[in-house]
Formats: structure tokens, C-alpha cells, sequence
């Protein structure tokens, strides 16, 4: 081998060597952009929990009925000295035609009001059909309660995850 041929090999070498570093480093940077997407929406999602579906559930009568997703979260159950968990998520059907707003407004007590009463209820009052009925009304009347421009006429729960 001679001279050049060294040379031509420790060049390509170096540029194969600068190229990977390049790609490793546009790779990263392309994930953390990903991940910093993904902590804003989740951000987005904390500021705003309370958000109006764009399906209208036809009526009756003459109020507007409106499905609302509140924000799911967990929480640890009583009973079993904290050590029993759940993660659960709500949808209710409101009547009113400002209610959207005012549960907008008051999203920090209604939250406050999910977090006391899923943090009252044990792991049996939300193993059974007939406990997770009496939680759901139980949980509609504390949050009517606050509401003054509509009610919430039932609550659905979407998901619910018992550790």
C-alpha cells in the first residue's frame, strides 16, 4: 500500500466517523423536539381539563345537551391505609346553553370535588356496578351543587383503573 491509498482510507474513515456523529445528533435533536411537543400538549391539557365535545346529543326538549370530557387523573382510594389507587376518566352530558363556560370558569373546584370524591370511595365501591351507580350520582349532585346556568344530567365513566 502506498501513501495515497493511506490517506484515501483514513479520509473516508474520518467522513464515514463525521457522518454517523451528524445522524446521532439530528436523530436526538428530532426526538427532543418530539418530547417537547408531547409535554406542551400535556400542558395544554392541564390549563384546559374541562373540554366541550363537538357532538351535540340530540333533545327532547329544549335545552342543548352537550358531552363533556373532564380531565382524567388519579388518585388514591380510601381504605387500605392509601395503598390502593385509581385512574379514572369522566364524560358527562350537561343541559344549558352556558354551561360549557361556567364549568370552564369553575374547572379548579369541580376537579377538586372529582379528586374528594374518588379519594372517598374504596376499591369495593367502584369494583360493583351498583357502587360505581351510587358514586356516579353521588359525584353528579356534588357538582351540580356549583352550577347555576345548567346541570349535569348523567356521568359516564370511560376508563377506570383500580391498582
Amino acid at each position: 500500500m502506498n501513501r495515497n491509498s493511506i490517506i484515501l482510507i483514513a479520509v473516508l474513515v474520518i467522513n464515514m466517523i463525521a457522518v454517523s456523529i451528524f445522524g446521532i445528533y439530528f436523530y436526538r435533536q428530532h426526538k427532543a423536539d418530539e418530547e417537547a411537543k408531547k409535554a406542551k400538549a400535556a400542558a395544554e391539557a392541564l390549563a384546559h381539563p374541562v373540554a366541550a365535545s363537538k357532538e351535540v346529543v340530540p333533545s327532547d326538549d329544549s335545552f342543548t345537551r352537550k358531552v363533556v370530557k373532564f380531565e382524567s387523573l388519579v388518585t388514591n382510594l380510601a381504605g387500605d391505609d392509601g395503598r390502593r389507587e385509581a385512574r379514572i376518566s369522566l364524560e358527562a352530558l350537561c343541559e344549558g346553553d352556558q354551561i360549557l363556560k361556567e364549568l370552564d370558569a369553575l374547572k379548579p373546584k369541580i376537579r377538586d370535588i372529582i379528586i374528594i370524591s374518588v379519594g372517598s370511595a374504596t376499591a369495593d365501591d367502584l369494583s360493583s356496578a351498583e357502587g360505581k351507580e351510587k358514586f356516579k350520582a353521588k359525584l353528579r349532585d356534588d357538582i351540580n351543587a356549583q352550577l347555576t346556568s345548567g346541570k349535569l344530567k348523567e356521568i359516564f365513566i370511560t376508563e377506570l383503573q383500580l391498582n
